[in-house]
């Protein structure tokens, strides 16, 4: 973890200053590593079994809604990476309020919403408007932690929402681990990143393109998504693709920390699977780096 650290840092020294190497190491790492924890089993991922090798040999595109994909045309992206992958499928996996990029959504194969449906109204309307229009996207929502309804959630919201949306809750509550078998074990929980390549990882491709995965936060006091469980941050919260207004970018140790675990998670359990970060920000360096423009 450290030697990965160290090297990311002298890669992306703009944003992974020495105030952020100090967070990471003396909050992230001490909070988190080491602490051998062993995972719940849980009962409400068994779904999952079918997804094993689903696409096996496919390759995998993960949309993030960081403000980098504003510098992205989506249907020059695919056709590059359909030209880079001759004769292999295009599975794509969309998060959080990607869908405001209507031009993903032509592509998409899985979606992953959270609780935000339950209390932002504009965000309900807009999920149950994908899943009337989408009938083929496969629909997972962040439901439980650790086989009991997570945050907002309950029972009766999770039934309605399996029953009506057809949508699968699936048990993200994994807070120290990664696991393979996900099938068994609930996901990681941190952030939408780490879960949505889990997934894709276990479907068997054997190549992930991240896109618009800044990991990073942005100085505009009113972006959504603000997160006081990271006092740290001081007010400020994660940039998205669909704000008018520019914003300064900087670096989100919670999110960087994790996206390392990922890269070890990965190198363990998936030695041959290759992840491309897409004009990277907080990732630069971490993984394979491509830079694409309009």
């Amino acid at each position: 973890m450290e030697d990965i650290l160290r090297e990311l840092s002298e890669v992306n020294s703009e944003l992974i200053d020495e105030n952020i190497l100090s967070q990471i190491f003396n909050r992230e790492i001490k909070t988190w590593s080491n602490k051998n924890i062993p995972s719940v089993e849980t009962s409400k991922n068994t779904f999952f079994k079918s997804f094993e090798n689903k696409h096996q040999n496919d390759i995998g595109i993960i949309f993030f809604p960081g403000p980098s994909i504003k510098k992205i045309t989506i249907e020059n992206l695919i056709n590059y990476i359909k030209t880079e992958n001759p004769n292999k499928n295009i599975i794509s996996y969309g998060t959080s309020r990607m869908y405001k990029k209507q031009e993903v959504m032509k592509y998409m194969t899985y979606y992953q919403f959270g609780d935000g449906y339950i209390f932002m109204p504009e965000y309900n309307n807009d999920i149950n408007n994908l899943a009337q229009q989408n009938p083929n996207i496969t629909l997972l929502t962040s439901a439980y932690g650790n086989n009991k309804p997570k945050n907002r959630f309950t029972e009766d919201s999770i039934s309605w929402i399996t029953k009506n949306l057809n949508a699968k809750p699936m048990d993200t509550g994994n807070l120290y681990n990664i696991e393979k078998d996900i099938s068994k074990y609930p996901l990681t929980n941190h952030f939408n990143a780490p879960a949505a390549m889990q997934i894709l990882l276990y479907t068997g491709v054997k190549k992930i393109y991240l896109v618009g995965s800044d990991c990073t936060l942005t100085t505009n006091q009113y972006a959504e998504g603000s997160d006081s469980r990271i006092p740290e941050r001081n007010g400020k919260v994660s940039g998205y693709f669909y704000e008018e207004k520019e914003t300064k970018q900087i670096a989100e140790p919670h999110y960087i920390y994790w996206m390392i675990r990922m890269k070890e998670f990965i190198s363990q359990n998936y030695p041959e699977t290759e992840i491309v970060s897409v004009n990277p920000v907080g990732l630069k360096g971490l993984f394979t780096d491509i830079y694409f423009d309009k």
